[in-house]
């Protein structure tokens, strides 16, 4: 029976290198956040080329590709940019507010006031702290704290693939 199991075992092992060594990961897209406090989009890998967007500390973006010094990347609405890597980070995650408007709550759920803004508008880049179900905590650029839906956010994911 022992012997048994050790065959079994070994043909298994072997199984499993095989494939472990056919598999090849790819990272075809992940998150950034801009750290400054304003950062300017380009339309090319240049910091003479003109300027798409401005946007706040805080906004979260898809890098795409590298070049240089710089990262070709996605916002929130699809249309894709330039930006410096010296002014993003993978450090800390990021969202912004997804359609009109999003209720910001003193805690992680509707039964909680409205915090101090009561309300955000699209586009406001927030750094996430934590999350608690379909909750996050996030943070303003001025450390001021409070719970949105996620539902409300829109944040990047990171897109891999594998290749067997």
């Amino acid at each position: 029976m022992k012997r048994i199991f050790e065959s079994c075992l070994s043909q298994n092992i072997s199984r499993f290198g095989l494939v472990a060594s056919v598999l090849v990961f790819s990272q075809l897209a992940s998150g950034l956040c801009v750290k400054s406090a304003r950062a300017n989009l380009r339309s090319s890998p240049s910091s003479s080329s003109s300027i798409s967007w401005t946007v706040g500390q805080y906004t979260p973006l898809i890098r795409l590709e590298k070049k240089g010094a710089w990262y070709r990347v996605r916002d929130q609405d699809g249309e894709e940019h330039w930006i410096s890597s010296r002014i993003v980070t993978t450090s800390y995650q990021c969202v912004a507010v997804k359609g009109t408007m999003a209720r910001l709550r003193t805690g992680p759920g509707t039964q909680y006031p409205l915090a101090f803004y009561g309300l955000a508008d699209k586009y406001w880049p927030l750094k996430r702290i934590e999350r608690q179900e379909n909750w996050y905590k996030v943070e303003d650029d001025s450390g001021y704290q409070f719970w949105v839906h996620d539902s409300n956010v829109w944040r990047p994911l990171t897109v891999s693939e594998f290749n067997f």
